[in-house]
């Protein structure tokens, strides 16, 4: 799988959200353009493992597929925690708190 490729697709998912956004906003009927012929059949084409490519033909907007290119685990470290923890309004010490009250 070529980075151009890849790019392509990219390039195709900016530009109807881009379209979405402007029907969405200031009501404008634009078509959706055409979805790019040469990713018709695109594989993700991670390297597994095993040392080969991934031959998963159900892509995300990336180009990967849902094992190689998929949303974020979360944060590992405390640190990484503590600071997502700031998002919700509590200390990490307050959710764990309440976590092992359930």
């Amino acid at each position: 799988m070529s980075n151009s490729l890849r790019k392509k697709l990219k390039r195709y998912h900016y530009e109807c959200a881009l379209i979405l956004r402007n029907k969405k906003e200031f009501g404008r009927n634009e078509p959706l353009p055409a979805f790019p012929l040469e990713c018709v059949g695109m594989v993700c084409g991670a390297k597994t493992k095993a040392g080969i490519e991934c031959k998963s033909v159900e892509i995300f907007k990336n180009g990967r597929c849902r094992l190689h290119g998929g949303l974020s685990t979360g944060p590992k470290t405390i640190e990484g925690k503590r600071r997502s923890a700031l998002n919700t309004g509590k200390t990490y010490e307050e959710l764990i708190r309440s976590k092992i009250n359930y």
